[in-house]
């Protein structure tokens, strides 16, 4: 992820709904984390400040494409 979009909004795309096989959000006092899981066993992490920014991405076995303040998620 390109490192001036830290602490920016970002708007999160999916290649293809039908390869998410789970989603879970975990909240914190200043934090939501969103973990996607994808078919195939990847994975993304995204860490969001509480005003919406994106704090953290990781990403494992996924393909993830960076344009125009979009981070567009598929299955690798």
């Amino acid at each position: 992820m390109p490192h001036e979009w830290l602490g920016s909004r970002v708007r999160i795309i999916l290649e293809d709904i039908s390869d998410i096989v789970g989603h879970r959000v975990m909240r914190g006092d200043a934090s939501v984390t969103h973990r996607i899981e994808f078919q195939g066993g990847g994975h993304a992490l995204i860490l969001f400040s509480s005003d919406g920014c994106i704090l953290r991405f990781e990403g494992r076995k996924i393909s993830a494409s960076f344009v125009e303040h979009s981070i567009l998620l598929g299955r690798a």
